[in-house]
Order: C-alpha cells, then structure tokens, then sequence
C-alpha cells in the first residue's frame, strides 16, 4: 500500500463525513471495473486499492480456470463476480445473487461497464426453501441480512425472494461449477441447507464461506454440515492447505472437496 492509500485509509472518518455520498466506477486491481461509494466505508476504499479480502481474490485465481463455473451468494458490489467472470472466461459463467434493489441496480451498471457476458444477475437470496422474506437492511450495503440483530442493523426491512439453490440450478443448470462463495450476514446454515444435492454431488467444489457469529451462526453446524457433504475445511490462507480444526473458530473458511491441495 502507498503512503497516499495509507493517508486515505487511515484518515476515512474524517474526510468521508465531508465528501458527499456518491458513486463512481473505479478500475480494479483484478480488472474491470465497479462502481463504489468510497465515502461509504473503509472496506469500500480497499476494494479500488486491492486490499479488500485480498485472501479471498488469491482464492478466486488459485481454485478457478477457464471454462469454470462460479456462484457468487451475496454479491454485494460484484466486485468477487467481476473478478471471477474475467478469471473463467467467456468459456466460463458467473451466476451472482443479491437480494438489495439498490446493490443490483449498481451491480448491472458495472457488469455493462466492464463489457461482461459471462454474469448472470439474480436479485433474490439463497436460502433453505425458496419464498419471501424479509431483509434487514444494514446501515452499510453490506450489512443487509435476513437475520435480525442488533449488530448494526436498522429497523428498516422490505420483502424479498429467496430461492433455494438445489431448486435453482435444477431449474437453470449450470456445466463444470467449480466454487461456491457465501457471503450472507447470517444465513450460512440456510444457505447449506437448502444446497444438499448441489453439495454432495459435485466432485472438487471449493466453497469459500464467511461465518457471521454475531448473527447467531455457530461455527460446529456450519462445520458439521460441510463434513457430512465430504468437505475438508481449511483457513483462507494462501496456499489453502492449513486444516482448521474443530474447535477453530475462523470467521472465513475454505471448504475443498476430494481435494488434494
């Protein structure tokens, strides 16, 4: 990190509050482009310096080829589906969920930015059977959860659709799925659940997961329902072979199956 993106970093309180809030399409470090509110957080800053999750992007370029198929379960930005769209290819597809009107608004504009047709955009959320429920929208776009709590969320919520995965891919299947990410603020569990076959019958699937226990996710169910599955559970670090133990509690994992890595 330079001196000025370390200036900016440490320095984002203050000048954030005076900026106005608005939405630029800034280039990634991975390719591509996005459109950002930088004045919206840190994390929002480190994604156009690259040092957003920079575990997770190595993850995407280390298990991803081209050709491959990526899902994206909370997309958020799409900044991880941009990057993965370029990595797989136009052999390649990304399938990308995001249940936030406002987040799927910005996430087309930046795909048609980045001149992407390998992204499929579902606005909607995963979960363990397919319906309407409500978001919880965060004070941050993302901390929107279908989980109530009281870690940094608003009283404000809206209805929104919820497919199951196993049901969706039936419906709209998908060649040579490679890796799974899930980011959901909360509703890891639901989102296993309702992945069963998906899980259990796809040779060297990579789920790379981020576990929310201030939502109320517990670390042994998340484990417990990818073990059952064949899945070894790793840390997401580089080069993603260090097992995580039962009694670990990392908040992101990386979950090979039938891998040899």
């Amino acid at each position: 990190m330079s001196i000025f993106e370390k200036f900016l970093t440490k320095t984002h309180k203050k000048w954030s509050r005076i900026l106005p809030s608005f939405y630029c399409a800034y280039n990634l470090p991975t390719g591509g482009k996005v459109y950002i509110d930088i004045t919206e957080s840190r994390m929002m800053l480190a994604r156009i310096f690259g040092n957003f999750e920079p575990d997770k992007h190595r993850a995407l370029d280390f298990f991803l080829k081209k050709g491959d198929a990526y899902i994206d379960i909370g997309a958020n930005k799409g900044d991880f589906a941009i990057h993965a769209a370029l990595k797989v290819s136009d052999k390649g597809k990304v399938l990308a969920f995001e249940p936030e009107p406002q987040n799927c608004a910005w996430i087309r504009k930046s795909i048609k930015k980045s001149g992407m047709n390998n992204i499929t955009l579902v606005e909607g959320a995963i979960g363990a059977e397919e319906g309407l429920l409500n978001l919880f929208i965060g004070e941050r776009s993302g901390w929107h959860s279908l989980v109530t709590s009281d870690d940094n969320i608003k009283k404000d919520s809206m209805p929104v659709k919820v497919y199951q995965l196993d049901k969706y891919l039936e419906n709209n299947p998908i060649e040579n799925l490679k890796a799974i990410k899930i980011d959901v603020e909360g509703f890891e569990k639901e989102v296993l659940i309702g992945a069963q076959k998906t899980l259990s019958g796809i040779n060297d699937l990579v789920i790379f997961i981020d576990i929310h226990p201030s939502h109320g996710v517990i670390h042994e169910e998340i484990y417990n329902i990818l073990h059952e599955n064949g899945f070894c559970i790793y840390k997401e670090q580089f080069p993603f072979n260090s097992p995580v133990e039962f009694n670990d509690k990392p908040l992101e994992l990386v979950a090979i199956k039938n891998s040899k890595k």
